[in-house]
């Protein structure tokens, strides 16, 4: 049985496919701006940016001091993580008001991938 045009383009699925490229960076832009937004949580990737080495106990190091230094390094690779989120989501919605924003949404997209086992929380 052939389906007819409404059957195939009327869905929700099929009405997002008819353009794509505002669907997805839409949803996309969205979701990373919430999780910018509400996550409490960062990947181990973001901690290493930050991390000196000074959290692990040597003869030199002190336990505050190594506990401190790794509260730094949580703290500041967690604002970074927030607002990578952020700022790629909101390159991707800008596309949608914007085409000519589209080299800044290729590059969140660059960054979604580079990314793309981080996304929980």
């Amino acid at each position: 049985m052939t389906k007819t045009y409404a059957e195939k383009w009327e869905t929700p699925v099929g009405a997002d496919c008819i353009n794509l490229h505002s669907a997805l960076t839409r949803w996309l832009g969205e979701r990373l701006i919430h999780l910018g937004e509400h996550t409490n949580s960062v990947p181990y990737a973001y901690y290493m940016k930050f991390s000196t080495g000074e959290n692990t106990l040597d003869e030199n190091a002190s336990l505050e001091k190594a506990q401190m230094a790794s509260y730094e390094a949580m703290w500041a690779s967690l604002a970074l993580w927030k607002a990578d989120l952020t700022t790629n989501g909101k390159a991707l919605l800008a596309y949608n008001k914007d085409e000519e924003t589209l080299p800044a949404a290729q590059e969140a997209l660059r960054w979604v991938a580079d990314n793309l086992g981080m996304f929980w929380d």
